[in-house]
């Protein structure tokens, strides 16, 4: 893919946007868990401190699995890690909206971080083989654009869902969402 970067083609383009769509729901999802908490809290009984257990194991596993995640796509290639990583994640977040309390909730809390973990590292390496050395801070805006878009819309999606469907149905669609991406990834980024 070397060659991808020196003979820029049309291809990278919809890569770019499909990477771009990859942040704009892994941050959406980051996002669900605050807009959900409250109900969940309420449904399982759980304390702001198991809460805080639950925030945490996202972000304890992210950290554990950002060098593995990273180390795995430069050995086996942006395309199969991608992939493999969001219907991880996607198994991940339909598990949350899944949980049956505390355990469950936690397992797949730190199964979600674990898998999104070598989303960016990875992303990051994919788009550094399909753009140019002079066009990779401006894709690097535009793929931070996504997540940052994600953040600031997300409690009006989220509580749409949620109070339309529950609190479950918020990860159910956005690990859906997920799946379908990774399918589509798999069939185009060569």
């Amino acid at each position: 893919l070397e060659n991808v970067a020196s003979k820029p083609t049309g291809t990278r383009w919809l890569v770019l946007l499909l990477i771009s769509f990859m942040y704009l729901i892994t941050y959406m999802d980051r996002s669900n868990i605050s807009v959900a908490a409250p109900a969940i809290a309420k449904e399982f009984g759980l304390s702001k401190t198991a809460m805080g257990w639950v925030f945490s194991a996202f972000t304890l596993a992210y950290a554990l699995g950002q060098f593995p995640g990273g180390w795995l796509g430069d050995r086996i290639g942006p395309r199969k890690v991608l992939t493999v990583i969001m219907f991880w994640w996607a198994i991940a977040a339909v598990s949350t909206g899944a949980a049956t309390g505390l355990i469950s909730l936690l397992s797949a809390r730190f199964l979600l971080g674990l898998g999104e973990a070598g989303a960016f590292p990875v992303a990051t390496r994919g788009m550094q083989l399909w753009f140019p050395k002079v066009e990779r801070g401006r894709i690097q805006g535009i793929t931070h654009c996504f997540s940052r878009f994600a953040v600031a819309v997300t409690p009006f999606v989220a509580v749409g869902i949620m109070s339309a469907f529950g609190w479950r149905a918020i990860f159910y669609i956005f690990g859906s969402l997920g799946a379908i991406w990774a399918a589509v990834f798999g069939v185009i980024y060569l």
